[in-house]
């Protein structure tokens, strides 16, 4: 295993406990207060909550492994395209500042939260 893998499995050990922690929290007000309706509301919120979480943890990886094929895609562009017209150099150049700034805030964001970036976003360099 990878350290990124590692560090993925344990994110994900937390997030279980946390969630785990969540419905006993939400379990011992309940039957403290003795009060079904909030016990009710705060059951539906614990269960939105859970899947807007496993929503994301899915939804995000997937987003941002197109954001990379989206890269290599252009780098190829680039690399076939050098002898285009000006109008066409500029939409280009644009595309290039584009994906420039993605790949620098994805790095960034890499850096910051290592399980939910892929480790292939290091590998990427600015497009010239």
């Amino acid at each position: 295993m990878t350290g990124a893998s590692l560090s993925k499995g344990k994110n994900m050990i937390i997030l279980i406990i946390s969630i785990i922690a969540i419905a006993v929290g939400i379990s011992i007000l309940v039957w403290i207060n003795d009060d079904s309706m909030l016990g009710i509301l705060l059951i539906v919120f614990g269960v939105f909550t859970a899947i807007t979480v496993g929503a994301l943890l899915i939804f995000i990886p997937i987003g941002i492994k197109g954001e990379i094929r989206g890269y290599y895609a252009l780098e190829a562009t680039i690399e076939n395209a050098r002898e285009i017209e000006t109008i066409e150099n500029a939409a280009l150049q644009l595309k290039i500042i584009e994906m420039n700034q993605w790949v620098a805030y994805s790095q960034y964001k890499r850096e910051r939260f290592p399980s939910f970036y892929p480790a292939d976003i290091e590998d990427l360099v600015p497009l010239k």
